[in-house]
Parts: structure tokens; C-alpha cells; sequence
């Protein structure tokens, strides 16, 4: 065997040279030789009452500083010890404070409700390819998911918006109006077809709708 092997074998096995000479001439029954025994740490010794108890007392002196998954100790807690972190973490867990509500919704829904009129005037004045429906207004002013989500708190605003919400039938007729004033701006003469037609409109007719198509057509 190489001397080198021997000094690993004397260093793994915590012998000394006399123990391991004698160990390689054979058994002798005068003599009472002992190798010790190298033990190797293992898992189960260090689940040990105090080790286990040390790491506990580490983690809740850490977790008064830092978050709990932030811990030296977290890892080898959850592994070997995670009733007990659970536990802890939840008894030493800290409440989170409670926030009051710091918007003044009343300066904000009357802030919402002057936007949604005034972007409701744009459409009826220039606009007569897009009803103005309660999705556009409250998207007009770049609110929309705040005015749906917190619509209790705004009422200013909803009132605004269902006030100003052009109803289909209402669109049509103010579509109807328009492409009648151009058709007289071009002397062209208003037939019925032609009117429809261009509103993309199609029988049968709501009753507001007719009325209104038969004035303009009388006053051709």
C-alpha cells in the first residue's frame, strides 16, 4: 500500500500508527486494540433538541428585522422543523396598518362630471359616425376604469353620463339630420332610399325615427 494511503486511512480513522500497524500484522489476543470509529454528521444529528432550539431562537431574533423568508434559518426550519415556522410566522406576523381613505371624491366626481359634459358636446357637434354611449364618455375622460370601479363614490359623474347617454334611437335621428343638411348643401333632393341608405339604416324603423324622416322629407 502506498504510505500516502496509509496517512489517509490514519486521518479518516482518527488512529494512531502503532494502532494501525498493529491492526495490519492481525488480531493479537494479548493485546486489546481499538480503532475508533469515525462518525459523520448526519441529518438526524443535527435535528438534535438544541440545535433545533438554537436555530428557533436565531429565527425570531432575525424575523424582528427582516422579512420571515429572508431568514439564515428559513430554509432548514421549513425542511426540518415547519409546524413550528408556521406557527411562528403566523403569531409574529405583522398586521398590516390600515389605510385610510385619503381621496377627496367629492373635488374628484366634480371634476369628472364637468369632463364627461364637456367631451359629450365634441360628438353631438362633429361626430355623426359614433353614438355617444356611457363607455365613450367615461373613456373620453381617460377615467374609465376608475369611474366603473369606484362609481359608488362618484355619482356626480354617472349622473352626468346616463344624462348625455344618446340612446340608439336618438343617434340615428341626429345621424338622419346631418346627412340631410349636407344633401341640401349640395342641392341634391332628398329621397328616402337614399337617406336610409346613407344612415345605414333599415326597416323597419323605430316610431321617433319615422316621424322625423317624414318631416325631413316634407320639407324638401
Amino acid at each position: 500500500m502506498h504510505p500516502l494511503k496509509h496517512l489517509v486511512l490514519m486521518v479518516m480513522l482518527r488512529a494512531s500508527p502503532s494502532a494501525l500497524q498493529a491492526y495490519r500484522e492481525g488480531p493479537d489476543k494479548s493485546a486489546d486494540v481499538r480503532i475508533p470509529i469515525y462518525h459523520r454528521t448526519t441529518p438526524e444529528n443535527e435535528l438534535s433538541s438544541a440545535s433545533r432550539n438554537a436555530r428557533r431562537q436565531r429565527f425570531l431574533e432575525q424575523i424582528k428585522s427582516m422579512p420571515a423568508r429572508r431568514a439564515h434559518d428559513y430554509m432548514w426550519l421549513y425542511k426540518h422543523d415547519r409546524q413550528w415556522l408556521r406557527e411562528t410566522i403566523l403569531r409574529y406576523a405583522k398586521p398590516r396598518p390600515a389605510v385610510g381613505d385619503r381621496v377627496a371624491w367629492h373635488v374628484r366626481d366634480r371634476e369628472y362630471a364637468e369632463q364627461v359634459r364637456h367631451h359629450a358636446a365634441l360628438p353631438y357637434d362633429s361626430d355623426v359616425r359614433t353614438r355617444v354611449s356611457a363607455a365613450q364618455l367615461a373613456r373620453a375622460t381617460g377615467r374609465k376604469p376608475l369611474i366603473e370601479k369606484f362609481s359608488a363614490k362618484l355619482p356626480l359623474t354617472i349622473q352626468a353620463i346616463q344624462a348625455l347617454e344618446e340612446t340608439v334611437e336618438a343617434y340615428q335621428c341626429r345621424r338622419l339630420r346631418a346627412i340631410a343638411k349636407a344633401s341640401r348643401a349640395k342641392d341634391e333632393p332628398l329621397v328616402r332610399w337614399r337617406l336610409l341608405r346613407t344612415a345605414g339604416l333599415t326597416c323597419p324603423l323605430a316610431p321617433q325615427v319615422e316621424k322625423l324622416l317624414a318631416v325631413l322629407l316634407q320639407g324638401r
